[in-house]
């Protein structure tokens, strides 16, 4: 039995909860069986969204029925044990959560997980989001946090990925620490055949026209949409401006082009400031001789052509980032891009499979997790049908079929 945990009063978008894809895609995945929840009651309202498709930054499904739902062991938080937090708009409430503790509500956490495992045996807590509150609890509880996120890697671009980390997502990840320990004892010790970047590219790229050519501006900055978590709490003190400011200075005379995010407004920029108007992000940062971001997943995108990416913010790839590469070998730096591609990034297909959950809470080698992912991706044809409807210009007729969020 796996418990899934969300953070209440977060709805900066919808009717319903921002997470409430996220519970749904578990239920229709592991069932009442295999899943139990503690949420506040906002998650267990009918927002009449049953066998209903979900298209969700790449990832497809349809959702379960209602009868399901209701099967499936849920507890209701207590959210008056937030105290004042929960008077506060949900930006902040979720910037708080997702970076700092709070005393009584990691009791209501214990608590849940408490009464949970009392009636089923627990193999660990599902988290969409770093929470210090569930990760005490968690632990006073003795079990592990599974973190979870949509992956940098995109369809219909690329490969569907996931992010899927027992130390956190987004930030305070696992990231960099297993890739250098990967490094040390299967590179060095020549137990692993290191794959090349234009492999790489071959295995997650599913290939559309893209424009050719030199780039034509010196630096691109891609903006992230403001209320978003990774912007608000992961940021090391810096802002969108503060980042402007810095390429500017760093790069005088030169025009910079700027992608605004698909779900956020356009900004207004003066010269020497372009906004781009590219389909997809590898366009944008095909245009580009060299990419500054705070922590946008573009910076996956970035390494894996090749593309000088700065980092600023906190990122499971900013032990990467350009002035960092330029001081590690070559076969390091590659065996740093095949541990990040091959075995931190997860194929979309196991969120939230148990089976692949039960084995990676077994503890396999850095180098296992490695091979299962890779021969996913050699035995899984690349999805082609949609690639060709995008190209005949069917997006719209697509869009019908399909009930649309947003990251």
């Amino acid at each position: 039995m796996f418990l899934s945990c969300f953070p209440p009063f977060i709805h900066r978008y919808w009717k319903h909860p921002d997470y409430y894809w996220v519970l749904l895609k578990q239920v229709q995945t592991l069932g009442p069986k295999h899943l139990s929840i503690l949420a506040d009651a906002d998650y267990f309202k009918d927002y009449r969204l049953w066998h209903k498709r979900f298209r969700v930054c790449g990832l497809e499904f349809k959702s379960t029925s209602k009868n399901t739902f209701k099967k499936t062991p849920h507890r209701t938080l207590n959210t008056a044990s937030l105290g004042d937090w929960a008077d506060l708009p949900p930006a902040d409430i979720l910037k708080k959560l997702v970076s700092q503790p709070h005393a009584a509500f990691s009791n209501e956490f214990k608590t849940g997980i408490s009464q949970a495992a009392a009636e089923q045996p627990l193999k660990a807590i599902l988290s969409w989001s770093n929470l210090p509150c569930l990760r005490i609890a968690a632990d006073h509880c003795g079990l592990p946090v599974i973190h979870n996120e949509v992956g940098p890697l995109r369809a219909p671009v690329y490969r569907q990925t996931i992010y899927f980390d027992l130390s956190g997502v987004n930030a305070g990840t696992s990231a960099e620490r297993d890739a250098r320990q990967f490094y040390e004892h299967f590179i060095l010790t020549k137990k692993t055949r290191l794959l090349s970047l234009e492999e790489l590219q071959t295995i997650f790229y599913t290939p559309r026209h893209s424009p050719s050519g030199p780039p034509r501006f010196a630096v691109g900055v891609p903006l992230q949409v403001a209320t978003d978590s990774n912007v608000m709490a992961f940021n090391r003190d810096w802002t969108f401006e503060k980042i402007l400011r810095k390429v500017r200075e760093e790069n005088p005379g030169q025009a910079i082009l700027v992608r605004p995010h698909p779900e956020d407004k356009k900004p207004v920029l003066d010269s020497p400031f372009v906004l781009d108007t590219s389909e997809s992000a590898r366009e944008f940062l095909l245009q580009c001789e060299k990419i500054y971001t705070l922590n946008s997943s573009v910076a996956f995108e970035c390494l894996l052509w090749d593309k000088p990416v700065v980092i600023l913010g906190e990122s499971p790839a900013d032990f990467l980032s350009w002035e960092k590469k330029k001081v590690m070998t070559t076969q390091e730096y590659l065996a740093y891009l095949n541990y990040l591609f091959l075995g931190y990034l997860v194929p979309a297909a196991y969120l939230f499979d148990r089976d692949y959950y039960a084995w990676r809470l077994d503890n396999p080698t850095l180098e296992a997790i490695r091979q299962k992912h890779l021969a996913y991706w050699q035995n899984t044809p690349k999805p082609r049908m949609l690639t060709r409807m995008l190209k005949r210009g069917f997006l719209r007729t697509i869009k019908r079929f399909f009930f649309d969020q947003s990251c």
